[in-house]
C-alpha cells in the first residue's frame, strides 16, 4: 500500500502545560452531547487530530483522572470547541458546568493529521463521537483548497452529528445509519467503499471512530491500495505517553496512542482490539 507520510506536515505538541480556561458555552448537542467552546491562546495551534486532557473533577480528586477530548474545531475568532458524550461520572459532571466556571485542561496532545497531496480527494469517514475531529480538518482541507467527501455514520440518525456544519464548508455527505434511520442502512463502511470504488481520481482516506470501523477501513484501504489516516480512540490514564494504558502493536513495535498518534498510517497495526 502507498502513503504519504512527511513527518514536517505532522505536529508533537512538546507544550504540556496545565492551562485553566472559562467555559464560554456547554450546549447539548445530538443524543447525549454536548459542545464545549472557551478561549484559549495555547491551543489556538492545534492541528486537526490533537486532543486534549480535561480535568472534570468536582472540587475532590474524584475522578482522578483526566478525560481525553479531541478537538472539534479552532475558531478565527479564538474559540476551541470540544464535542463529547455524556457516558459516565467525569463527562456528567462536565456536562452540569455552565458558562463562566473554568476547567483545567493540557494540550494540545498527540500527533495529528497530515495533509494529504494536493492533488489527492480527502475521503472523511467518521463514526458517532469519531466525527468532531474530521470536522476540524474538513475545515483545514478546505482552506487548503483541497477537494473532501465526508461518510458520516451512527447508530440511528441521532448519532450522526454534525451534518449540518459540514454542509456549510460545502463539502459533499454521504449518511449511513446501523437502523436505516437516515441514509443508507448499514456502517459508515458501506457509503466509504462506494466512494472509493466509484471515484476516479487519486484518495487519501481519513478516519476517525471504533477500533472495529477503524479496523475494517485499514483493511479496505490496503485492498484498494489507497492510503489512509486512522485516528484511534483510546481510554488514557496521563495523555502524555508516561503511563503506557494505551499500547496498540505495529509494524514498528509497541505505540502509545496518546504521544506517537492517536493519527496512524493505515496498515500499521498488527494485532487489533476486540471494541
Amino acid at each position: 500500500m502507498s502513503t504519504h507520510e512527511n513527518p514536517g506536515d505532522s505536529i508533537h505538541c512538546p507544550d504540556r502545560r496545565d492551562l485553566t480556561v472559562q467555559i464560554i458555552g456547554n450546549e447539548a448537542i445530538g443524543r447525549d452531547c454536548r459542545l464545549l467552546t472557551f478561549r484559549c491562546a495555547d491551543l489556538e495551534n492545534a492541528m486537526p487530530g490533537q486532543f486534549v486532557m480535561v480535568r472534570v473533577s468536582d472540587g475532590t480528586s474524584d475522578p482522578l483522572l483526566r478525560r481525553p477530548i479531541s478537538i472539534m474545531d479552532v475558531f478565527d475568532d479564538g474559540r476551541i470547541a470540544l464535542l463529547y458524550k455524556v457516558v459516565g461520572r467525569g463527562t456528567r459532571i462536565l456536562a452540569d458546568m455552565v458558562p463562566g466556571d473554568c476547567i483545567s485542561v493540557v494540550g494540545p496532545l498527540g500527533t495529528g493529521f497530515r495533509m494529504p497531496p494536493p492533488d489527492h480527494t480527502a475521503c472523511l469517514a467518521g463514526g458517532g463521537i469519531g466525527i468532531p475531529p474530521l470536522l476540524f480538518l474538513a475545515r483545514r482541507l478546505v482552506t487548503h483548497a483541497i477537494s473532501v467527501v465526508a461518510c458520516l455514520g451512527g447508530r440511528s440518525k441521532a448519532d450522526v452529528l454534525l451534518e449540518d456544519q459540514f454542509g456549510n464548508l460545502g463539502v459533499p455527505l454521504h449518511i449511513s445509519t446501523e437502523d436505516g434511520s437516515a441514509g443508507l442502512k448499514g456502517r459508515v463502511t458501506l457509503p466509504l467503499e462506494q466512494c472509493l470504488r466509484r471515484h476516479s481520481g487519486k484518495m487519501t482516506v481519513f478516519a476517525c471512530g471504533p477500533d472495529a470501523m477503524l479496523r475494517a477501513i485499514d483493511a479496505m484501504c490496503l485492498a484498494l491500495d489507497i492510503p489512509g489516516q486512522l485516528a484511534f480512540e483510546e481510554h488514557m490514564g496521563c495523555g502524555v505517553g508516561a503511563c503506557l494504558g494505551c499500547i496498540i502493536q505495529t509494524t514498528r513495535g509497541f505505540q502509545r496512542v496518546c504521544a506517537d498518534g492517536p493519527v496512524f498510517p493505515a496498515g500499521i497495526v498488527t494485532k487489533w482490539g476486540t471494541k
